[in-house]
C-alpha cells in the first residue's frame, strides 16, 4: 500500500538505531499514549491517533464496574504494544 500514500510511513525497525543503538521505550509509549502531547507540536498536528484517549473510553466501558481502574489496562496495553515495537528493532 505505500505507493498509494501520501506520505512514507516512518520506519518503525530503526528507532533505535535513531537513538543511539538504544530503543527510547519512554518516548515510543507516549507518543503512542498521546494524551500528554500539546498541539500543535513544533513539527505540525498529529497524524498518529491518540490511542491513550481510544483505548481508555474502550476500558471505562469494557471495565465498568471492575475493581481496578481503567488506567491500568490502558497502560497494559501502551506497554504491550511499545514491547512488540522492541521486538522489530533491526540490530
Amino acid at each position: 500500500m505505500r505507493p498509494f500514500l501520501a506520505r512514507v510511513p516512518a520506519d518503525l525497525t530503526s528507532l533505535a538505531r535513531r537513538n543511539g543503538g538504544v530503543f527510547p521505550k519512554d518516548a515510543v509509549a507516549e507518543l503512542i499514549d498521546g494524551r500528554a502531547t500539546v498541539e500543535p507540536g513544533p513539527h505540525g498536528t498529529r497524524e498518529m491517533p491518540i490511542w491513550g484517549k481510544v483505548y481508555r473510553e474502550q476500558s471505562d466501558h469494557q471495565m465498568r464496574g471492575m475493581p481496578f481502574p481503567s488506567e491500568w489496562t490502558v497502560r497494559g496495553r501502551i506497554l504491550a504494544l511499545t514491547d512488540y515495537l522492541s521486538t522489530l528493532q533491526q540490530r
